[in-house]
């Protein structure tokens, strides 16, 4: 038998529909191993690329070398990168006025300060410093700053001016200049309210500065401000400077930084890393979060590595199975086993090379639509995020398909090699001659389903193999679904994608009195451009709270927190609660986040009542990690105590004012999700914070939102105007920022949604395809139930109850599986975040409601197919 592999191509023609379900097996499997890969690649590079612009393109920092040494740093052969920084000193700009004073109390500075950091080319170069106007510094003399800050001057400041400033230090303030320095350098500028006005500010030089650019502001013009100026590196000797370094690998980089250090004589607590960059290349200084982030990769691959081996092995199994009957008739004219196994090994050959480019193709097709979705709503912070098609993505997808396809193959090619000619003809396919009496009746099913019933019960349990491997296609499904659900939701648990609201402009209103602080509010709100003013009240105060209300693990992770209460019994006074308000015309941003109760305002107001946030946020000094926690078990109708604003932390006052919980919230707005310190957030209407804090207003300020296509300049005029007229003191211009927040907690939530999303697609077509080709390759079966006397009624029915049954019992081990599945992933998950694991009861419901009427749905396509045509032409055909 020379020419026995011409039947594989003649095969593949003739059977179209099975070989385009076992195609299309293989292109869904590397597609979803593609897209995957694909999707982590082109995010971590994004990622990458936003850390470097916030944070600098550096690995580690030499922090105060003497420069002497820094040809050391900068020449060694595994440096790539350097750049060399230096702090100038704090120069004072003008006294800080009675206003302010009265304005901030005790925290504020006598100066307003400027600090200014001199950079040489290579590390302003690290940091991408964004020049508005002008250019950056060159040399020491040359100065550039934010256009903010220029106005602080008593002369307004232009590109070219000369100004000459009195640098030195600040003495009696907690704050050092090394603190100040390395958090500057995260291009940042910081607000620093941890000085006092009895501090002193020490003059040591002057010097002349010519004004040369104007930068980018990115945060807060309070009461320091931030300057870059240059370096010059002709004599670098006699001074320190931090020396920014970029290796040439970033594998083992704090080892590499710590040894480079010893070789010179530095200490290793003069080297600091970039830890946000290092994370993203698992280079993290915890090893534990390292482990973490490769358990967890190594989790989902294994995972999107079963679902691969599951769909193909499915729809290319089934389809050799029923073949045994052919190989059989060319054993009997000559083919050895060797050869049957070639034949089907050729098979899965001709497969393999046509789906897996295919595969490939629409894996990187199906990133290319996300992207496309991502810049269509033009989501500014990844607008040049790029398609990495990576070359090492594309050869593992590709060899996962290979070796996949040929597994799933070659155990049937082997086992239809081992059946001698003469069983295999006389069998049809690889189902053996059987007797449904072997096969025990049930009378319970019989009596509720009736003959349709009992004849489905039997066809699941006559054939084990067909069985196992349609339930299992389905359990596979099921528990893909959980797990990836559950893998979702645990980041959104730890705040992957929360979006803190801090308003496209702030207005600081604490000086304020309640008739100014309304007249403000509606002019605000009168802008044309505006979509929403939030009034952000807030004060922090402690609660009475019920005993068994509170999560036992919280009292163990902060018990100075946590006190048994002295005046009422079986109550614990709990510190540090956030009470919040944000204007009563906007409760209804909370609707999203309502678990029960209600938002009505009247409602609220009647009853005392208060909206809670009973998850809650603190750290775990023993494992060193932060944690998540669903801390109160507080229910809608239960009452708990808030002492009075004046009464921040005392007990036996007198002043706990009762609150009535009237909604539960999942998480707050306005950049407070859920407390930070171990306690609570509450929210309050506006009345109910006068009325159980004792005033009207407490830490407050308005947020505002421009509406989506608004004139930003329209507002900025309206504020300045403001500003001018001295009805606010000063604003926050934050938009820029604000819309690189909401961008990426918006393209977070569609990585998130849109993985989910993929893996569920996936498991409808696993089903869909194992369903859809058991009953296509039973098509004689059914015509003959059909010839001996079943209506086309009770095939339908039979065939129905047939995959209810699959649906059940896969939707049972399923369900455990999957469960089982999302407690691992979520033990590997807390090496990050300490969250709480709770039984995916959604996930598990939706995956087992959705496989059952897939499966019901699953059988009916074929069965219509099926059923169009002859019976007798249905009985010949030779599956």
């Amino acid at each position: 038998m020379e020419s026995y592999k011409e039947i594989t191509g003649r095969y593949l023609k003739e059977q179209k529909k099975r070989t385009i379900l076992t195609l299309f097996g293989i292109i869904l499997s590397v597609a979803l191993v593609t897209a995957i890969a694909t999707m982590t690649v082109s995010m971590r590079e994004a990622v990458i690329k936003e850390v470097i612009r916030s944070n600098g393109d550096y690995h580690a920092i030499f922090k105060e070398i003497p420069g002497e040494k820094i040809d050391k740093i900068i020449n060694n052969v595994e440096i790539d990168k350097a750049g060399i920084a230096k702090a100038e000193g704090y120069a004072t700009i003008k006294k800080t006025t009675e206003k302010e004073k009265k304005e901030w109390g005790d925290n504020v500075l006598p100066y307003r300060y400027l600090s200014i950091i001199g950079y040489d080319k290579e590390a302003l170069d690290i940091f991408s410093y964004k020049v508005e106007e002008g250019r950056l510094p060159k040399n020491s003399n040359e100065i550039a700053m934010d256009k903010y800050t220029m106005e602080y001057f008593p002369k307004k400041l232009e590109i070219g001016d000369k100004i000459v400033l009195s640098l030195g230090n600040r003495i009696g303030s907690p704050g050092t200049k090394e603190e100040f320095f390395y958090e500057q350098n995260t291009s940042s500028f910081i607000w620093h309210d941890d000085g006092s006005e009895n501090e002193k500010f020490e003059k040591e030089r002057e010097k002349e500065y010519t004004v040369v650019g104007i930068i980018e502001h990115s945060q807060e013009r309070y009461f320091i401000s931030s300057a870059i100026s240059g370096v010059d590196k002709k004599d670098l000797k006699g001074n320190n400077y931090d020396i920014y370094t970029r290796f040439d690998n970033v594998n083992k980089v704090h080892d590499k930084a710590t040894s480079l250090a010893a070789n010179i004589a530095i200490e290793s607590d003069n080297i600091d890393f970039n830890e946000d960059l290092l994370r993203l290349y698992a280079q993290s200084l915890s090893s534990d979060l390292n482990r973490t982030l490769i358990l967890l990769l190594g989790f989902i691959i294994s995972l999107v590595v079963v679902a691969t081996v599951a769909v193909i092995y499915n729809s290319f199994n089934i389809s050799v199975l029923e073949r045994i009957s052919q190989f059989g008739l060319l054993r009997s004219i000559g083919a050895t086993p060797e050869q049957i196994k070639g034949l089907v090994l050729k098979e899965a050959s001709i497969l393999s090379m046509i789906g897996i480019p295919i595969g490939l193709f629409c894996g990187i097709l199906a990133m290319k639509i996300v992207l496309y979705i991502i810049g269509f709503f033009k989501f500014e912070l990844f607008n040049n995020v790029e398609l990495v098609i990576s070359p090492i993505v594309l050869i593992i997808s590709s060899i996962i398909g290979i070796i996949t396809v040929f597994i799933s193959a070659y155990g049937p090619a082997k086992k239809a090699a081992k059946i001698s000619p003469l069983e295999a003809v006389r069998n049809a396919g690889s189902f053996k001659k059987e007797s449904f009496k072997k096969v025990r009746s049930s009378k319970l099913i019989k009596t509720i389903l009736g003959v349709e019933g009992e004849i489905a019960y039997k066809n699941l349990r006559r054939n084990r193999k067909r069985f196992l491997i349609t339930v299992f296609s389905m359990i596979i499904s099921i528990s893909l679904f959980i797990t990836f659900s559950s893998f979702s939701n645990f980041m959104f648990k730890m705040g992957v994608a929360d979006y803190e609201e801090k308003g496209d402009f702030v207005v600081p209103t604490n000086s304020k009195s309640d008739e100014d602080v309304e007249k403000i509010y509606n002019e605000l709100k009168g802008i044309s451009d505006v979509e929403r003013v939030y009034k952000d009240i807030s004060a922090y105060s402690s609660l009475l709270i019920e005993n068994e209300k509170i999560n036992p693990k919280l009292k163990q992770l902060r018990p100075y927190d946590y006190e048994e209460s002295s005046e009422k019994k079986g109550f614990t006074l709990v510190a540090n609660n956030k009470l919040e308000a944000y204007g009563n015309d906007n409760l209804e941003v909370l609707k999203p986040y309502l678990k029960e109760g209600t938002l009505d305002i009247n409602e609220l107001n009647k009853e005392n009542g208060i909206l809670v946030v009973t998850t809650t946020k603190t750290f775990n000094d023993k494992t060193k990690r932060p944690v998540t926690i669903d801390g109160f078990d507080l229910k809608v109708g239960d009452k708990i105590f808030i002492s009075d604003y004046n009464e921040f932390f005392e007990e036996g006052s007198g002043k706990f004012k009762e609150a009535k919980v009237m909604g539960v919230l999942e998480s707050g707005a306005l950049g407070n999700p859920y407390n930070e310190n171990g306690s609570m957030n509450i929210i309050f209407t506006e009345e109910n914070f006068e009325k159980l804090m004792g005033k009207k207003y407490g830490n407050d300020v308005f947020k505002i939102q421009m509406k989506k296509d608004g004139d930003i300049e329209s507002i900025r005029k309206k504020l300045n105007e403001l500003l001018d007229s001295g009805s606010i003191e000063e604003y926050v211009d934050y938009l820029e920022s604000a819309e690189e927040d909401r961008n990426a907690a918006i393209v977070m939530s569609i990585f998130l949604y849109g993985f989910v999303a993929v893996i569920s697609l996936i498991s409808c077509i696993n089903i869909i395809n194992t369903i859809s080709t058991n009953l296509i390759l039973r098509t004689r079966e059914l015509a003959m139930l059909k010839a001996v006397g079943m209506s086309q009624g009770s095939v339908k029915k039979m065939v129905a109850l047939e995959s209810l049954y699959y649906g059940i019992i896969a939707a049972i081990y399923g369900g455990l599986s999957g469960t089982g599945l999302s407690f691992l992933l979520y033990k590997i998950v807390i090496g990050i975040n300490e969250i709480e694991w709770i039984v995916p009861w959604k996930s598990i419901i939706i995956a087992c409601l959705g496989a059952t009427i897939i499966a019901l749905v699953s059988g009916f396509v074929p069965l219509k197919r099926i059923n169009n045509g002859d019976i007798i032409d249905k009985i010949k055909i030779e599956e």
